[in-house]
Formats: structure tokens, sequence, C-alpha cells
């Protein structure tokens, strides 16, 4: 049950999953919050004896954790779950999609290649079946710098 969270390549869990995590940090965040204001609800020292350095840290990691870890995963998550629904594009990461002669690190090579000797250009060999059954070969070439000057 938790692989298909954990392990899952479609749009909506990973969005999920941001959404999910945001909501627990925003719990975090708002214990912190709540200590914060027991501290400062009455004069002199409540819960932490009077430790100033503590509660600087205290607010140093709600102001962090709140802004980092709630509220960037929470828009993350949003976008990451609505896009994909907006756009009407189908889940191409799911597992069913993939072809099941073709390797996920077939273009790799070549695409490190292509960034490694430096001219700007990457070949990635795409193999393909004709309906006779026949290996067809082709190559799809990606220009990645436009080249201003001659």
């Amino acid at each position: 049950m938790f692989s298909r969270w954990l392990l899952s390549t479609n749009a909506k869990d990973i969005g999920t999953l941001y959404l999910i995590y945001a909501i627990f940090m925003a719990l975090v965040g708002t214990g912190l919050s709540v200590l914060i204001r027991l501290e400062l609800s009455a004069p002199g020292s409540q819960f932490l004896a009077g430790n100033h350095q503590l509660f600087n840290v205290i607010i140093t990691a709600h102001g962090l954790i709140m802004l980092l870890f709630a509220v960037v995963p929470r828009m993350a998550g949003f976008g990451n779950y609505m896009v994909p629904v907006l756009i009407g594009a189908p889940d191409k990461t799911s597992k069913s999609n993939y072809s099941s002669k073709s390797s996920p690190n077939s273009s790799l090579g070549s695409y490190l290649a292509g960034l490694w000797e430096g001219d700007g250009h990457i070949w990635i060999p795409k193999n393909s079946h004709a309906p006779s059954g026949k290996n067809i070969h082709h190559t799809l070439e990606l220009h990645l710098i436009l080249k201003i000057f001659p």
C-alpha cells in the first residue's frame, strides 16, 4: 500500500504527498507558534526557564519551518497536482505507457556524451518497430546552444 505512494510517478500522487508533508510541517510550525505565545502570555519566564537563546531559536525555527517547509511544499504540491489536470495531460510517466523492450537508460549515454563534447548538439537514438516487425532506427538531434557569432 505504501509503495504506491512512495514509488509513484503519477503527478497527482506526488502532489498529494507534497500537500500531506506541508500540512504536517504546518502543524509543527503551529506548535512552535503556540509555545511562543504561551511564553509571551505573561511577564517573566513561563516555560523556557529564562533561556533567551532557546526562545530565539524557537522563533527562528518557527519562521523557517512555516516558510520553507510548509508554504513552499504547499505551492509545489498544488502546482504538481493541478497543472497536469489544467492542461489535460495524460499521465505519461506511468509504467503502463513504457514499452517492455525499451530500457529507461537507453538515451542517457547519448545525452551525457552530447553535453561532454561541448558542441551544443545531442544525438538521441530512438528505436521503433514498423508494422512488419522490422526495427527502425531514428536519431533526434537537439540544438542546445544557438550560435550567435560565426
